[in-house]
């Protein structure tokens, strides 16, 4: 595993971290519709019924968790994802395959480290294995080029979610000491998926970003922050394949090697005009 992860020091950019002290609306959403972009009801009011319009509908959405508006993913039956700066605590919920919403206790977290430094990346831990109607996800790791281009769909916070498509890889960080390898995937409302095209806002950090591999949704990574000031209006996500040889022993965490996206059709995949671009950044 970690075919990128080659830090040096010293090699970090600024960014703001997805992170609000109050909650935010969610993503940003080219054609919002909450028929088709919030996965429930009434989130807000605890109404889980699912919105049979909403754009991931098809996929076995039970292994993404919840601890108030925060979104997580789990990546076995008892450890999950997480951003180090917006840690859920105290438990995590998950709607199971026959529709119950069951609550897990944390019961701690394990962190991951670029060289000398720690990443925003974190593998969470509950106190007990979920239930079997509830599933998890494997997770995606190849080269560079089996990133770049690829159809995503991401979540946000209160089970939202959109789609893009990422645009490159880069390492950022929201100060010198958590440099983090990230994907990243830009806002183009005009050329852009109309509707679906997203990018996450403050509050949406941790929340997952999938690609879909013979129907089935494979994880990528989780939010981590965006920039503000480059008018692509970029996400970075951490690379959750980079890290996988830190995982905590017997966490039963498993890699699924990607097809390059030129072979796929996903979503009914395009590519974006991608660039390697490099400004200043904020964390989300």
């Amino acid at each position: 595993m970690n075919r990128f992860l080659n830090w040096r020091a010293g090699r970090w950019l600024a960014i703001c971290a997805l992170l609000w002290a109050t909650p935010a609306p969610a993503l940003e959403i080219v054609g919002y519709d909450p028929a088709r972009h919030d996965r429930f009801a009434d989130f807000g009011a605890s109404n889980f019924t699912l919105n049979p319009g909403f754009i991931g509908a098809s996929y076995d959405l039970s292994g993404i968790g919840w601890n108030g508006s925060k979104g997580v993913a789990l990546i076995s039956d008892q450890y999950f994802i997480a951003a180090n700066h917006f840690q859920p605590s105290g438990s995590v919920a998950f709607q199971g395959s026959d529709g119950v919403v069951r609550t897990y206790v944390i019961d701690s977290y394990t962190t991951t480290a670029t060289g000398p430094y720690t990443s925003d990346l974190v593998i969470g831990k509950l106190t007990t294995a979920v239930d079997s109607h509830i599933t998890s996800y494997a997770i995606g790791d190849g080269t560079s080029a089996d990133f770049i281009g690829r159809e995503i769909l991401t979540f946000g916070q209160n089970q939202q979610a959109g789609r893009n498509v990422i645009s490159g890889i880069e390492y950022v960080s929201t100060s010198p000491d958590n440099p983090t390898l990230t994907f990243y995937f830009n806002y183009d409302p005009a050329t852009g998926f109309n509707p679906d095209e997203a990018r996450a806002v403050g509050g949406d950090s941790g929340s997952p970003t999938f690609t879909v591999i013979d129907g089935q949704l494979v994880l990528l990574g989780d939010h981590f922050a965006n920039d503000p000031d480059n008018p692509l209006l970029p996400t970075y996500d951490s690379l959750a394949a980079a890290y996988f040889d830190q995982y905590p022993s017997g966490s039963g965490a498993r890699i699924l090697i990607l097809p390059e996206p030129a072979s796929l059709g996903v979503f009914g995949l395009f590519l974006l005009g991608l660039q390697r671009r490099r400004r200043t950044r904020v964390a989300v």
